[in-house]
């Protein structure tokens, strides 16, 4: 397993040492981390590009990411 490190606010942290009393903290941290990036990604405009992690270049349509034909 990865090691990862943080930096937190007081107040996250207060809430993530609240939360690992339990065993669960680190699988609810990693579902936020998840969705946190998934909202992020859905702001995207239409003709935002991006380059995919098989450095094939993509744009944003209408029906999402399309990646562009050389």
């Amino acid at each position: 397993m990865p090691i990862v490190s943080i930096n937190l606010s007081p107040k996250a942290y207060q809430i993530y040492d609240y939360l690992s009393k339990g065993r669960s903290a680190s699988r609810i941290v990693s579902t936020l981390l998840i969705n946190w990036d998934q909202e992020i990604t859905q702001t995207v405009q239409l003709g935002d590009r991006r380059v995919m992690s098989d450095e094939r270049l993509a744009t944003f349509t209408e029906e999402g990411w399309k990646v562009e034909e050389e």
